[in-house]
């Protein structure tokens, strides 16, 4: 874990409890692994399972200084091909951070988070304006797996990219290209956008996966029409999680929808999918994959359900 221009390395580190801070006065942050060379690789691994991160007074609001937590970084375009993975994996205690969260900043750089329990609050304290958190950024490519615990976001979330109007500034301290690849995963525990937007490739590839008790909420949400961006359900035994705009869902073009019923052994006649207040576009019924009993239907300017047909469907050769 390192802010000074090393070329590459290895690291591991634990936190089981007290605190983790950076509050020396420069507003660098944290970066997990980071590639500083054409020809170097970054791999670090960080696991927390107690205690406290604290990035949730950010110190400067200059434009690189916002980055409070990056998790692989490619230093600047005169480096890109070099290589940096990181991954956090949290099961306990409590993450603040009022900066940017990146999961894989630039091209050749993978960030990974796994949280099993815990909580992360993004956008805390103070936050800048652009305290986002974003899953594959900048060219880069980003996984984050929620399988318990919680994360609260108060900015806005990008899943696949984002553009420099987005950032108000063109970075100059990472690389920074189109076609990331970001994915979402929610199996278990709540993902929450407060009063802030989700969007879905919005300058890449970006895909949201709602499993059994995934939970996942925002104001707005934007499924990109520039580029490509998926909704997948993936039933268990008793259903599937739900996705809920409070305010608007935006389809885009493109856009696609996947539903997995095959686990599910459940006789709900409906299931809502997505709930929102108001729906702009709808998934072509070519985006739409269903895999087993049921159909997707789109409620006009509303939500999206899957029905199943009550009774069992008998095959006769």
């Amino acid at each position: 874990m390192s802010d000074q221009p090393l070329a590459g390395g290895v690291c591991e580190l634990n936190l089981t409890g007290g605190m983790l801070t950076h509050r020396t006065g420069n507003g660098y942050g944290i970066t997990i692994a980071r590639s500083y060379t054409k020809t170097s690789t970054a791999l670090a691994t960080f696991t927390m399972t107690g205690g406290l991160l604290d990035q949730a007074m950010m110190l400067w609001y200059g434009n690189w200084t916002q980055n409070g937590i990056i998790l692989g970084k490619v230093g600047t375009m005169a480096n890109v091909g070099g290589t940096a993975l990181a991954t956090f994996s949290i099961s306990g205690g409590t993450v603040t951070n009022s900066g940017q969260f990146i999961l894989g900043g630039g091209p050749g750089a993978t960030g990974v988070v796994v949280q099993t329990g815990g909580t992360i609050q993004q956008a805390s304290g103070s936050p800048a304006a652009q305290s986002y958190l974003t899953i594959g950024w900048g060219g880069g490519c980003g996984l984050y797996t929620l399988a318990g615990g919680s994360v609260t976001a108060k900015r806005n979330v990008f899943v696949g990219g984002l553009f420099t109007s987005d950032l108000g500034y063109v970075p100059t301290d990472i690389a920074f290209t189109n076609d990331s690849m970001g994915t979402l995963r929610i199996d278990s525990g709540s993902f929450a956008v407060t009063n802030a937007n989700l969007y879905l490739g919005r300058n890449g590839t970006g895909t949201l996966v709602i499993g059994t008790n995934g939970v996942c909420t925002a104001k707005d949400v934007s499924l990109g029409t520039n580029t490509q961006s998926t909704v997948r359900f993936e039933f268990g035994p008793d259903g599937t999680g739900t996705l809920t705009a409070s305010g608007k869902l935006t389809v885009g073009e493109s856009s696609k929808l996947e539903v997995d019923t095959t686990a599910y052994t459940g006789n709900a006649a409906r299931i809502k999918l997505i709930d929102c207040s108001t729906r702009e576009g709808a998934f072509a019924p070519e985006n739409i994959t269903l895999q087993g009993r049921g159909f997707v239907r789109q409620d006009k300017d509303e939500d999206i359900w899957l029905y199943r047909v009550k009774g069992t469907v008998v095959g006769i050769l």
